[in-house]
């Protein structure tokens, strides 16, 4: 029986859509939606204007299962890509930042006739979809020129048949591939766990036909839900139930004689099941054979072709490379990177091994594949082209150079095109580091509020990682720090972020994190002690000079907190020593800077902390390396810490003169919003040496409007009650408590009872002012 309804039709822009049959149409092209795609678009055109929350979207259009939200993910940037629409610009769907979306571009509803063979029949029709699956996943970078893009089938494949028949009656639009078992016998074979499956997982992505669960985040949802792997059918058909998944993968490879055997089982949500065995003498060398047979029975109907070209005997040494640089460093990648450039040259195996050249400080054969690289036509693959101008950025940046800038607005605009959040993210995190490194904090939360729209609502372990440590790990910058810093938002982030990375066993990440966690110093000291050691060890194991030298520095860092420059003095020499080695002017900048520090501080005198007298020679050390690099570097911020430091070596020598000259010079440099730490630092230390000088009046006259650090507020409340002025010094410490009250101590509330009970009459007792080398940069970290 054919029934007759009127249908909506929208029309927006150059294009027409019709719901009930998943069509989007143009003048000259009609595109047939997968059925989610073509579900957002219908709710997004009966609701336009309106910000769509996620939890709403969710809630309408997906049933629960945490898998929903990567579909969801999935979903808008498939919806994008084919309306050729921008997140950055959109003329169609806007992001709104932590609310949701919002359908902005201006459509017409007109209605049409329809008919169909039944009510249900016409229905339904908005779940058939043809397979233009427009997916950029994680691994597509890696895929787009490892595996070849042509499916065939093996000559050598052995196939259950009794379980091959095409049965499956509903179209399979996800699969999970969880880890394969290696039960070959061989540890050294201990890569095809993750390593083959990913291989595989990248190449059904490919395929647009299917989309793919990755195993790592199929072995995070194991975890999630308590099942032991390998795991028993029923198990897996409920995960997959819950998450709302069509079909699980399941894998092993054995070995008999030179044989390398694949068995296979994809159970199906539904209770179904195919098997099958495939043999090779290679199977990563064959990845695409194993992947055209699972693409053809888990859908059965799609038509693939049939020619088949050589094995690529490079393919397992890339796998195997891309598998140690995860799991066990750029050393062991690097042997299997080069081997595949031997068995047959690769613009992608030398795009990654200059990745590990520059992470074992290999810069210079780094820096000459990689100017080959860029000077080699990669039009043909603009994710090889994005991959090697982020190489290029990065080794850059670590190099301190001068066009670092431009790679890296390179690196962003040619991963924005590929559209993979992976590259983007990185390319966007390099920005914000340079942002941050210029303490142009309104220009670094503004790349990081791109970073966290650019991962929206993924939710692969990997990018849920990057994304917490991208938004946890800016901590400080000599004495800077953003005010926009959140220390107990970005523990947080690092906390989970490790976790992630635990999972994952992303050993170099890891390493990182931890650094990020021992440099955040709102967490208990402590914790940060145990994070940084465990930072260290793991930077030496990985054999990363760049990353252990950056340790070496916080560590030193780390000690001068506690007043203890001749341990300090040791991780800033080994730092000197790597960044000369490396050619990393920044790194050699600030470690020079820091070197002098730690002779300063064996220089100064300490004894009202209960420390050492001072040792002049180590005072001239740090005066002669401070004046050296201030006349040698670049950096402004290092310029104008160098001579606040000089400061207060000339005010502990009663060199005055030179004292106020490096001062009011430091003063000068730093009358900048983004330098109001160490403007501070440089307006209190003048003040403590008018003090010394008796010139209270000096003192007062450099009285900020609003207090940055408390030595301000103190050496100005002296400066009041030395000319006899109680009821002001009662005020400023009054007017300090309240601009900030953190950082008030124990001491300053006898201060203040001393100076209200001179007020009243009372003879002032003077007590010991304290010296403006008391306290180092992290003023937040040691109080009491």
């Amino acid at each position: 029986m054919t029934n007759t309804k009127e249908c909506a039709v929208y029309c927006f822009a150059e294009f027409t859509f019709i719901p009930d049959t998943a069509c989007l149409n143009t003048a000259s092209e009609q595109v047939r939606l997968r059925n989610k795609v073509a579900l957002l678009l219908a709710y997004f055109l009966q609701h336009p204007n309106e910000v769509i929350s996620k939890e709403r979207l969710l809630s309408e259009l997906w049933q629960h299962g945490d898998f929903r939200e990567a579909s969801l993910t999935q979903s808008i940037r498939e919806l994008r890509a084919v309306l050729g629409d921008d997140a950055k610009n959109p003329r169609f769907i806007e992001t709104i930042p932590q609310r949701g979306y919002r359908w902005i571009c201006p459509l017409k509803v007109t209605s049409k006739s329809h008919h169909s063979k039944s009510a249900n029949a016409s229905k339904q029709n908005i779940f058939a979809s043809t397979k233009r699956f427009i997916f950029v996943g994680l691994c597509g970078l890696v895929a787009a020129s490892i595996w070849s893009a042509t499916r065939y089938f093996a000559d050598d494949v052995m196939v259950d048949k009794a379980d091959t028949q095409p049965h499956i009656q509903q179209q399979v639009e996800s699969l999970i591939v969880l880890p394969f078992s290696n039960n070959t016998g061989k540890a050294d074979m201990a890569w095809l766990e993750l390593g083959l499956s990913d291989m595989l997982s990248v190449d059904l992505k490919r395929a647009n036909q299917v989309q793919i669960v990755s195993p790592a985040q199929g072995n995070l949802l194991l975890l999630e839900h308590q099942i032991s792997w390998p795991a028993l059918p029923n198990y897996i058909r409920a995960m997959l139930e819950k998450e709302q998944i069509d079909a699980a993968l399941v894998a092993s490879v054995r070995q008999l004689k030179q044989q390398q055997i694949i068995d296979f089982q994809i159970l199906f949500r539904d209770g179904k099941v195919q098997q099958g065995s495939m043999s090779f003498d290679n199977l990563a060398a064959n990845i695409d054979s194993v992947s055209h047979q699972v693409l053809q029975l888990i859908n059965p109907k799609q038509v693939l072709t049939s020619k088949q070209p050589a094995p690529d005997l490079s393919a397992m040494a890339i796998a195997q490379g891309m598998q140690a640089l995860q799991t066990t460093g750029a050393l062991d990648a690097k042997r299997f990177f080069t081997a595949s450039l031997t068995l047959k040259p690769s613009l992608w195996a030398q795009a990654y091994l200059s990745k590990t050249q520059i992470a074992l400080g290999q810069w210079q054969e780094a820096e000459q594949s990689l100017s080959h690289l860029v000077n080699t036509s990669l039009d043909h693959d603009p994710y090889l082209d994005a991959f090697v101008h982020f190489l290029m950025a990065d080794l850059m940046a670590k190099k301190g150079h001068t066009d670092t800038a431009s790679w890296i607005a390179k690196s962003a605009a040619k991963s924005a095109q590929t559209q993979d959040t992976k590259l983007l993210a990185r390319s966007l995190k390099l920005e914000a580091d340079q942002h941050f490194l210029n303490m142009n904090w309104q220009a670094h939360e503004a790349v990081l509020d791109q970073i966290e729209q650019t991962f929206e609502l993924s939710t692969e372990p990997e990018l849920l990682a990057d994304k917490l440590f991208y938004l946890g790990e800016p901590i400080n910058v000599g004495l800077e720090q953003s005010p926009h810093l959140d220390l107990m938002a970005s523990a947080k982030r690092l906390k989970k972020a490790l976790g992630f990375y635990q999972t994952l066993n992303n050993q170099n990440q890891i390493a990182a994190t931890q650094l990020a966690i021992a440099q955040n110093y709102g967490l208990p000291v402590n914790e940060r002690a145990q994070a940084l050691n465990a930072a260290m060890q793991a930077y030496k194991a990985l054999q990363q000079p760049y990353e252990l030298a950056i340790t070496e520095m916080y560590a030193g860092f780390y000690q001068m907190q506690l007043h203890q420059g001749d341990k300090a003095q040791v991780y800033f020499q080994s730092a000197i020593d790597k960044a000369q080695q490396l050619g990393a002017k920044n790194l050699l900048d600030w470690a020079q800077f820091y070197l002098a520090f730690a002779y300063l501080d064996q220089g100064l005198d300490q004894s009202d902390r209960g420390g050492q007298a001072g040792k002049p020679q180590k005072l001239k050390q740090a005066v002669d390396l401070l004046n050296q690099v201030i006349g040698a570097t670049s950096n402004q911020i290092i310029a104008a810490s160098s001579r606040v430091f000089l400061g207060w070596a000339h005010t502990q020598t009663q060199d005055f003169e030179l004292a106020h000259q490096v001062l009011a010079q430091a003063l000068l440099d730093t009358d900048l919003p983004a330098y109001r730490i160490t403007h501070a630092y440089a307006r209190y230390s003048k003040m403590y040496a008018y003090l010394l000088q008796q010139q209270y009046a000096q003192v007062i006259h450099l009285n900020p409007a609003q207090f940055t650090t408390r030595l301000e507020a103190i050496y100005v409340a002296r400066a009041y009650a030395e000319l006899g002025k109680f009821e002001q010094a009662i005020t400023t410490l009054k007017t300090f408590k309240s601009q900030l009250p953190a950082q008030w101590q124990q001491a300053d509330t006898q201060r203040l009872a001393d100076y209200q009970s001179a007020n009243s009459g009372a003879k002032w007792l003077r007590k010991q002012l304290e010296k403006a080398h008391s306290v180092y940069c992290e003023t937040d970290w040691l109080v009491e």
